[in-house]
């Protein structure tokens, strides 16, 4: 029985005695007496003010036919009252005011439409699909819960963030939905969520690029455009030439595969490292499948194991070597920890993609979302931690840290290592370069990424 709608009454005046009675009922169905007999009785709901009284003087008989006739009217008013109290409501605003709103749920054949504020009533409980929609904003949904007697007070803000474009070489038209929102260097007001952005440069082919807008934090683009050759700064192992898609690699050069997945030489690595994380279209392409939570072609691809990293640069080295782009006694793999040491380069927490001095980060971003390393590399610090080939030894961490997290090698052949860090993390210690975390082999989790290495073979 529900106890909230239970509902004490009393039978009074029958010579003197007291008569309790229980009944359950949600609301009063009548005000008037009822005459039943002689009997001078009276009942009162102290929940809903139903009073039933007996004139007269009554008998024993007289007042167990009043709890029959109480219990009758409870069960008649619990069957009208029954679809009320299984109804709730949604309190619905918006900054600014005026948006178009959709309350679905398919379970019970509602629909509701309107614009905010709004107060949405006579809603039977269950989960509801909203739907927020204000012109030059993308659309905002969300599961809503809707409860028995309670009401769900919702508010969204479409508020702008902002994006910044540059590009090598500068000039190149940005488009939007078939919308050019002018040539790079750009710096653009845009709704807070997803975009996608098309490039397009004479001589070059377009690129596309995902990219999520947050209202506090600047989203900065960066792209180079080359049919053939771009010069560059040199640096410590910095690209000194591109090399266009489809062309046997050379040492000293960026190239890209394939599969569209762009590599730099890095010189103290002695290799190709890619310029990005592993992406859910490059994923796709070679597996055929595409596990990640967070879904995007740009976005990282995640939920993979370390046995899927491997599996995919095995495919990835016959894909390459079957059109003749794969380096004589060169492969693909994961880097080793040595070789992330090095392709982490200068990156700071500043170009990563992480949870520090927020709240929890939802999500990853695209890739490229931030800032690049002193070898052109991104998110190297951040957005997904990346698997390397090693199994785990406490003696690559910091002794101190080991003890304070009670770190466990598994006697060296038991845990992977993962490097870098993720979008989730706000823990400073978790984020030095010089942390490592391990895992066993085959674990998956919406976090844990890979970037590939093109080195000579081992």
């Amino acid at each position: 029985m529900n106890k909230g709608c239970e509902t004490t009454m009393s039978i009074l005046s029958l010579q003197s005695l007291v008569f309790p009675v229980r009944v359950f009922s949600a609301e009063p169905i009548s005000q008037k007496p009822i005459q039943v007999g002689r009997g001078a009785l009276s009942a009162v709901s102290r929940r809903s003010g139903m009073r039933v009284n007996v004139r007269g003087r009554a008998s024993l008989s007289a007042v167990f036919g009043l709890g029959l006739i109480l219990l009758w009217l409870a069960a008649a008013s619990n069957g009208l009252s029954g679809a009320e109290a299984d109804e709730g409501s949604v309190e619905l605003s918006t900054t600014p005011e005026g948006a178009v709103y959709s309350l679905v749920c398919d379970k019970v054949g509602v629909r509701k439409k309107g614009k905010t504020p709004a107060i949405v009533e006579g809603l039977p409980a269950g989960t509801y699909r909203l739907t927020l929609h204000l012109g030059g904003w993308l659309d905002q949904q969300q599961e809503v819960q809707v409860a028995r007697n309670a009401q769900v007070p919702i508010f969204w803000e479409f508020a702008q963030g902002q994006v910044t474009v540059t590009t090598t070489p500068a000039g190149v038209e940005v488009w939007e939905k078939g919308r050019s929102l002018g040539k790079s260097p750009l710096s653009l007001e845009m709704p807070v969520g997803n975009h996608t952005f098309t490039f397009k440069c004479p001589g070059c082919p377009d690129q596309e690029r995902d990219v999520l807008v947050v209202k506090k934090y600047p989203a900065p683009m960066n792209l180079e455009f080359a049919p053939e050759a771009v010069p560059t700064t040199d640096g410590a192992g910095l690209i000194q030439n591109y090399q266009g898609a489809g062309k046997p690699p050379r040492k000293g050069a960026t190239f890209v595969n394939s599969i569209g997945m762009k590599l730099n030489w890095i010189q103290p690595m002695n290799g190709w490292a890619g310029v990005y994380d592993v992406t859910q279209e490059e994923y796709q392409k070679v597996m055929g499948e595409n596990p990640s939570e967070f879904n995007g072609s740009r976005y990282p691809v995640e939920t993979v194991s370390w046995n899927d990293a491997m599996a995919f640069c095995s495919k990835l080295n016959a894909i390459e070597k079957a059109a003749g782009t794969l380096p004589k006694g060169s492969t693909y793999t994961l880097p080793s920890d040595d070789q992330w040491s090095i392709l982490v380069g200068d990156a700071t927490l500043n170009d990563a993609v992480t949870s520090i001095g927020m709240h929890m980060r939802g999500h990853t971003e695209p890739v490229g979302s931030r800032g690049a390393n002193n070898f052109g590399l991104y998110d190297t610090r951040g957005d997904v931690r990346e698997w390397c080939l090693d199994w785990y030894r406490n003696s690559m961490n910091d002794p101190a840290l080991v003890a304070r997290y009670h770190l466990n090698d598994g006697g060296g052949k038991k845990f992977k290592v993962l490097r870098g860090g993720a979008w989730f993390d706000d823990v400073p210690d978790c984020l030095a370069v010089s942390y490592r975390i391990s895992y066993p082999p085959n674990t998956l989790f919406k976090g844990y990424g890979f970037r590939c290495v093109l080195v000579h073979s081992r």
